[in-house]
Parts: C-alpha cells; sequence; structure tokens
C-alpha cells in the first residue's frame, strides 16, 4: 500500500537542508540562555501489529500523520543545551473506499529531554545535533466506520530520538527553525478499553520533520 511522504514534511526537509548548507561561517552571537520554542509537523510511522491487521483486512494503514509541540531550552555551557519538551503525535489512516469510510487512528504525547550540541553558529544560522528520551504517555488506537467505534486505553511506553536542528535568525531574539529527527517510539499488547482480548502494539517508530519558532530571553551569559 502506498504512501505520499505529506507536503509539510517535503517542505520541512528542504528548510532542513538549507539551514545546514548556510553554516559554513563559525562567528559567534550572543542570545539568551533560555530560551521557549514551538514545532509543527509531520511524522512517519511504522505502526506496529495495529497496521499488520488492518494491512491483512485491505485496509488503509497508519502510516503518517501531525505532530505539533513545545520546549523549554537552557544553554548549560559553551555549545551546549539541554532542551524539556512536550510534542503531540497524531497518526491516521483512513479507507476512503468504503461507505461509510473507516478510519484507524494512534495517538501519544513524548516528554523527551534531549541535550543540544551547536555544530555550526554565526550571526545569521546555528546548526545543531540533538538526542534525547523520555516517557510517552497515553499511547492509544482507534478504529471507528459510521457509528462504530472501537478504542484502546492508553499505555505509557519509553520514548528516544535523534536528529539535527537549524536556526535560521530574525533578530537578536527570534528564530525560525527547521527539525529533522529518527524516533522510536513503541508501546506493546495495548488493550481495547471494552475486550481486554483484543491487543495490538502501538508502534510510532519512524521519522519526522517539523518547523517552528524560538523566542531567546535572560542573559547570554557571555
Amino acid at each position: 500500500m502506498s504512501m505520499r511522504l505529506p507536503v509539510s514534511a517535503r517542505c520541512a526537509i528542504v528548510c532542513a537542508l538549507l539551514l545546514g548548507l548556510g553554516t559554513a561561517r563559525s562567528a559567534h552571537a550572543a542570545q539568551g540562555r533560555w530560551s521557549v520554542g514551538g514545532t509543527f509537523g509531520a511524522g512517519i510511522y511504522a505502526g506496529g501489529s495495529l497496521n499488520d491487521s488492518l494491512a491483512a483486512s485491505g485496509l488503509r494503514e497508519v502510516k503518517a500523520g501531525w505532530e505539533y509541540g513545545g520546549s523549554i531550552r537552557y544553554r548549560a555551557r559553551g555549545r551546549l543545551s539541554i532542551d524539556c519538551e512536550i510534542v503531540a503525535l497524531n497518526g491516521r489512516g483512513t479507507t476512503d473506499a468504503l461507505d461509510p469510510k473507516f478510519v484507524a487512528e494512534t495517538h501519544g504525547i513524548a516528554v523527551p529531554i534531549s541535550l543540544y550540541y551547536q555544530a555550526r553558529q554565526n550571526d545569521a544560522y546555528t546548526f545543531s545535533l540533538f538526542a534525547g528520551a523520555g516517557p510517552a504517555f497515553g499511547m492509544k488506537w482507534t478504529v471507528e466506520q459510521g457509528d462504530a467505534e472501537a478504542r484502546s486505553k492508553g499505555k505509557s511506553a519509553l520514548y528516544a530520538h535523534a536528529g539535527f536542528e537549524g536556526q535560521l535568525r530574525a533578530g537578536e531574539r527570534f528564530a525560525f527553525t527547521s527539525r529533522a529527527l529518527a524516533r522510536f517510539a513503541m508501546a506493546r499488547d495495548v488493550q481495547q478499553a471494552d475486550d481486554p482480548l483484543t491487543r495490538f502494539d502501538v508502534s510510532m517508530n519512524g521519522a519526522a520533520f517539523s518547523v517552528g519558532i524560538r523566542w531567546y530571553f535572560g542573559s547570554s551569559g557571555e
């Protein structure tokens, strides 16, 4: 079953590459130690045994979805920063060939803590590598067709990711961001709310691409 990468994901990849290529200079630009940011983008998901069951029934799998969230970041020392993030993961697969259409969804809220390393920085651009981990709460699945619906209980799981982020400065305090990452997020045997015998693995393993904005505040400490 084929899947086209969402337009937002393709745009995010292009933006991230452009920001990364623009970091050849190494002049240092002062910013606040603290920053807050928001992101919006798309994820590509493996789906786990839920997708296996959907595929076996000839239904569209949950392979992509929208993501959004925010974080607060502290520049600890030199090029290293600590980031605490919360991000909503929302996968969806719709089988339009059926009437009424069949919709399958997966959801989760991840709260990773990450370490960011500024590999390149100048007055206009910053390029960072990052990695982190934390819990993912409320990992669950739902399926519905017309008035019929089945949903699971929520389950917590381990979340981990790694990737790169580019920032394009928009003044001393603001920056536009673009990010690409690979992630691990798997909840096993997620039980249907009203049927303990029906269980599926919910896998949001895969990749994500996002764009956003970040605001710096406080003393730069330099």
